[in-house]
């Protein structure tokens, strides 16, 4: 496993791959389609001899958009399932002052706690 800052931009790259509006912690595009990924807490991480020795970092991944059964969603859901990630997608709901649908992932992003600060 490699270490988090190294994990956090491959993951922005791929998530760049599947959509060029998913970005990270900001919104850029002035209109939906677009999404927005953050990490959120740590979760699920290892421990041997009083030292973490692997780390889970819980992502969020938001995608807002106008259209209903969007490809996208697909494309983000196979995506994640193909890299291998632990994932859910914890909801989805219509936001009627934006009339935008909004669709929410979590997932967790693994790496090696003694490479950080490689």
């Amino acid at each position: 496993m490699t270490s988090l800052q190294v994990r956090l931009e491959e993951l922005a790259e791929e998530f760049r791959l599947v959509s060029d509006v998913i970005h990270h912690y900001k919104r850029v595009e002035t209109e939906a389609p677009f999404g927005v990924w953050a990490e959120q807490y740590e979760e699920n991480s290892n421990y041997a001899d009083n030292q973490k020795t692997e780390f889970g970092i819980h992502i969020q991944l938001d995608y807002y958009t106008k259209t209903e059964f969007d490809p996208i969603i697909d494309a983000i859901q196979n995506y994640m399932t193909g890299q291998g990630y632990t994932w859910n997608l914890d909801s989805v709901l219509f936001e009627d002052e934006t009339n935008l649908i909004h669709y929410t992932w979590g997932l967790t992003l693994y790496g090696k706690a003694d490479d950080q600060g490689a």
